[in-house]
């Protein structure tokens, strides 16, 4: 509602997005409905043909939704060329509509995660949530939320840890969870990455897979981003938040070791993880991997985070 608000205070006629599962392009395009925008959004393709009621829940507020990547831009299309079944990402969803935002005057973007204005408003999630315990008369021993870009896991715990920070609550802890089809805070690099897949945007210091990196298609397609919120990452750093990442129970089944430097079906970006194991609240059971970086990313350090309790071999996780 506040992007909405106040683009359309500014006089802007149309709001283009990206949404991977679609909660966000669905408040974007019920806001857009309340404000009068035109609302284009541009939907990573596997959860497109996942979740048509989502696209339908879209359409029925007036928004125009693309399966991306598309042919309609520069972008999509040299996706497109290089992959021509590529499920999609959320980093090639964010090239596309700040593309169209660019190459059209009347339009503004309106990014959905990662950003501070965006975690800053989705706060009212968390300050609700205090305000319940309160009223309880509780508070959590430990706050758990999923991540993706982190604006849901930022908009539920920054109030809390606000009070950690301060000294009011020190022992509260923060479990940020991830899936394991893409361990972005527990086997990212931390380092200056573009937020979109083709580096349309400016670089930000993040936990990252790599800009190009393109995560299978697991059902929970807003968790597939390649890198997080600058501010969850620090914390992260400063272990004020504990990363884990998570197979779905679906996945829990033996299968058979992943080859040494073998890299799955064609769609990994230089350097980044397959698709490893992970099994309950062990961060990692896989060895260390050595994450490459282009030239122009400036590393400040790489963390292995390995867990204590290690698998004799790293097995590729796939449906």
């Amino acid at each position: 509602m506040p992007q909405a608000y106040y683009n359309a205070r500014e006089g802007v006629k149309r709001l283009t997005t990206e949404t991977g599962a679609g909660q966000w392009g669905s408040a974007l395009a019920f806001a857009g409905a309340f404000f009068k925008l035109d609302v284009t959004v541009y939907m990573v393709k596997v959860s497109y043909e996942q979740k048509p009621y989502r696209r339908a829940m879209m359409e029925t507020w007036g928004a125009t939704v693309h399966a991306s990547p598309t042919k309609l831009t520069n972008a999509g299309r040299g996706i497109l060329a290089a992959d021509p079944d590529s499920p999609g990402s959320l980093g090639i969803a964010i090239s596309e509509a700040v593309e169209d935002a660019a190459t059209h005057e009347d339009a503004k973007y309106s990014l959905g995660s990662v950003v501070n204005h965006v975690l800053l408003h989705q706060t009212v999630i968390g300050l609700e949530a205090k305000k319940q315990m309160e009223m309880a008369g509780e508070y959590p021993d430990v706050v758990i939320g999923c991540v993706g870009g982190g604006s849901n896991f930022a908009g539920l715990t920054y109030p809390f840890i606000a009070d950690r920070l301060k000294g009011r609550q020190p022992h509260t802890r923060f479990i940020a969870a991830e899936p394991a089809a893409c361990p972005t805070l527990t086997r990212g690099v931390l380092a200056y990455d573009f937020g979109d897949a083709v580096g349309m945007g400016p670089v930000v210091k993040m936990f990252t897979l790599g800009h190009s990196f393109i995560p299978d298609p697991i059902h929970a397609g807003g968790l597939r981003y390649h890198g997080d919120a600058p501010s969850l990452c620090m914390l992260v750093d400063h272990k004020v938040v504990e990363p884990r990442a998570y197979k779905h129970p679906s996945q829990r089944t033996q299968s058979a070791p992943l080859p040494k430097k073998q890299l799955p079906r064609g769609r990994q970006a230089s350097g980044a993880p397959s698709c490893s194991a992970f099994r309950g609240t062990a961060t990692s059971t896989c060895p260390p991997m050595t994450l490459t970086s282009p030239a122009s990313w400036k590393t400040s350090r790489s963390h292995s985070r390995e867990s204590t309790r290690r698998s004799n071999s790293c097995p590729e996780s796939r449906r």
